[in-house]
């Protein structure tokens, strides 16, 4: 079960819980194929409470797969929002120091201005 608050768990637990539910999610699907293809041979399910039970595991567990792939998601796009941030600025402090006054100022302008249409 995953804590209510994902922003807890650092990355590389979400990693770890992610691989770890895609592990149990393989190993159901292939348990419950198993269940179904003895169902077909016998005409008969094993355990049907068994059976209905690993269902509704699967599910759950798929939810919980879905949730971490979600926060992860978000995680890598802030970081890379973060990223393009931090390159932003750095050009912007070489701007300043190589080029001269005018000559940042015009470029500081032209890049606030209206863009052009193509």
């Amino acid at each position: 079960m995953l804590p209510s608050n994902l922003n807890e768990l650092s990355t590389d637990h979400l990693d770890f819980l992610r691989d770890q539910l895609t592990n149990e999610i393989a190993s159901l699907k292939s348990q419950l194929e198993h269940h179904k293809l003895e169902r077909r041979e016998k005409r008969q399910y094993r355990d049907n409470q068994w059976f209905l039970s690993a269902s509704h595991a699967l599910r759950m567990k798929g939810a919980e797969h879905q949730i971490i792939l979600r926060e992860l998601g978000r995680r890598s796009r802030e970081a890379k929002l973060n990223r393009t941030y931090e390159e932003a600025i750095r050009f912007q402090n070489a701007a300043r120091i190589l080029l001269s006054r005018d000559k940042y100022i015009e470029i500081l302008e032209a890049a606030n201005a209206e863009p052009r249409k193509a």
